[in-house]
């Protein structure tokens, strides 16, 4: 029987598969699809071109035991994105696709509260990995502007109120780790 795999997880899976690739010499990955050649976008109050967007980053991680072993190479680079994102881009948001809230096979769940708790989503690993704490701030106008986006694209939406999995949190905490 022949394994049927949605667009959006066989996008995932894909682009999951060819990091460990792009990895050895990129620390960030911007894709871009566009339709026509690029143009001048006027974005609020700034006119920019597309070499001027804000970056996109790929962070795969795997078990939230990376936190702590400063040797590992996921902590290093982790460390490097964090300083990057807080120092030079400043972003007033950060939006974060995680394989995690896919909820079917053909459905994203979109967080759109603006206070979640984390989530320890995984198991066997020693008590104080469950005692690790993430501040985090949600922002219901941006959900429902990235909702409205994926919609007009045919992508199947969920609103929901979630906390963050620990593929964003354990992630950004290392991130943090570096600029003490």
């Amino acid at each position: 029987m022949p394994l049927a795999l949605s667009p959006i997880y066989l996008t995932i899976l894909i682009v999951s598969l060819c990091i460990p690739f792009l990895c050895e010499s990129a620390t960030k990955i911007t894709i871009a699809i566009q339709e026509s050649p690029p143009k001048t976008l006027k974005m609020s109050n700034t006119t920019t071109t597309p070499s001027s967007r804000m970056p996109v980053y790929f962070l795969s991680i795997g078990g939230p035991n990376f936190m702590e072993n400063t040797q590992h190479p996921a902590y290093a680079k982790l460390g490097e994105v964090g300083r990057e994102i807080t120092t030079k881009v400043k972003p007033k948001a950060i939006v974060v696709f995680s394989a995690h809230w896919q909820d079917s096979p053909n459905r994203i769940q979109i967080n759109a509260a603006e206070d979640t708790d984390i989530i320890y989503d995984f198991f066997g690993f020693p008590p104080h990995y469950y005692e690790y704490k993430f501040p985090n701030k949600g922002s219901p106008e941006l959900a429902n502007k990235v909702i409205e986006k994926l919609g007009s694209a045919g992508i199947e939406v969920q609103k929901v109120k979630r906390g963050l999995d620990h593929g964003v949190w354990a992630g950004f905490v290392v991130g943090m780790i570096a600029l003490l």
